[in-house]
């Protein structure tokens, strides 16, 4: 798949996924790739991020190893349905929710470290009763 191509071609050159990344709660693997040839450069560009967010976790679970296993199985005919399972012992559908699930933790923790910064310039409950659609 294309975003294995891509997440790994990132990583190898030394490329790190942004800590906080911007994905939709219904991202699949199918839905990155069509994310990875989307017209617009902004969604591509995200595409790209993400599909380097998923290789960086795959390559954490199981190394280099296990990245070359998977490979391996792919470029023998397995799907990625078959091969995710037998190399990494989870199918796909439990990587996908627990990738949105560590997506979902980081952006959560990003805004924690917005507030917090926000706070720390213009003080303790500075953001209590902002309303976004007032300015300031």
């Amino acid at each position: 798949p294309r975003w294995l191509h891509e997440g790994l071609a990132q990583s190898l050159e030394g490329r790190v996924p942004p800590p906080h990344l911007a994905v939709s709660d219904g991202m699949t693997l199918e839905a990155l790739e069509q994310l990875l040839c989307d017209a617009d450069p902004v969604h591509a560009h995200a595409g790209y991020e993400i599909a380097l967010a998923v290789v960086a976790d795959l390559l954490q679970r199981g190394g280099m190893s296990s990245m070359r296993a998977l490979l391996g199985r792919l470029g023998a005919g397995d799907t990625l349905e078959a091969a995710a399972p037998v190399v990494y012992g989870w199918p796909v559908s439990d990587l996908e929710s627990q990738w949105r699930d560590i997506a979902r933790l980081a952006r959560v923790e990003g805004l924690e470290a917005h507030a917090r910064s926000v706070e720390a310039r213009f003080g303790p409950g500075a953001l209590d009763d902002a309303d976004p659609e007032e300015p300031r």
